[in-house]
């Protein structure tokens, strides 16, 4: 494996623990229920800060609930620079 492409493995994977760390200290300091998913190179990468079965809930569920959701998407990210 080429050094270029072993340090862009290297910064994936400290990027995500960090984003994992980070949903960690949110959920502990606010309080809230935290899922965390990440899809990358076909394998599934998640976080739960908690283990009920329920938790996290159906995207179904989610898009019912009251207040509507506020779903962001990569162009929200892209637009704010």
């Amino acid at each position: 494996m080429s050094p270029r492409r072993n340090r862009k493995g290297e910064n994936s994977r400290r990027r995500k623990r960090t984003l994992l760390k980070k949903a960690y200290k949110y959920g502990e300091l606010s309080g809230a229920d935290i899922a965390f998913f990440i899809y990358q190179s076909g394998r599934w990468f998640t976080y739960r800060s908690t283990d009920r079965q329920s938790f996290p809930p159906l995207w179904e569920q989610i898009q019912r609930s009251y207040p509507l959701p506020v779903n962001l998407l990569r162009q929200d990210f892209q637009r704010r620079g």
